[in-house]
C-alpha cells in the first residue's frame, strides 16, 4: 500500500474534538448496522449528531457516557434520512470498529491536535 502524504496545513483543517455520548437510538434504516449517537462537544460547538457503524463490538448501554474523538467541520451527510453531523472516529478491521476514547475524563469539546 502506497503512502499518502498530507501536508501540516490540511491537517490543521480537520477539526477534531472530544464529546460525551449523551444518547444512542437503534437506526433499523440504515443499510448496515448502525445506531443514531447524539454527542455534546461543549459550549462551542453544542450537540451534534452521528450515524456511527460500531454495533459488531458495542451495545447502547455500553456508549452512554463514553467520551470519543469526532470530526465535527465535515458537511452533514444524510444517511437513511437521518442528518449526520460529525464523523466518530474509530480503528476500522473490516466490519469491527473499536471507537477513538480518551483514557481521562476531559472538557467536552476540547481539540485533538
Amino acid at each position: 500500500m502506497e503512502e499518502k502524504v498530507l501536508d501540516w496545513e490540511t491537517f490543521t483543517q480537520v477539526d477534531m474534538r472530544v464529546g460525551t455520548i449523551e444518547e444512542v437510538q437503534e437506526f433499523p434504516e440504515a443499510r448496515n448496522p448502525a445506531y443514531k449517537l447524539k454527542v455534546n462537544f461543549g459550549e462551542e460547538i453544542g450537540i451534534r449528531w452521528s450515524s456511527a457503524q460500531i454495533t459488531l463490538r458495542y451495545t447502547p448501554e455500553d456508549l452512554l457516557g463514553k467520551q470519543i474523538v469526532a470530526v465535527v467541520n465535515f458537511p452533514p451527510k444524510r444517511i437513511a434520512g437521518f442528518k449526520s453531523q460529525c464523523l466518530v472516529l474509530g480503528a476500522v478491521e473490516g466490519k469491527d470498529v473499536v471507537v477513538l476514547q480518551t483514557s481521562t475524563p476531559v472538557k467536552n469539546g476540547l481539540p485533538i491536535s
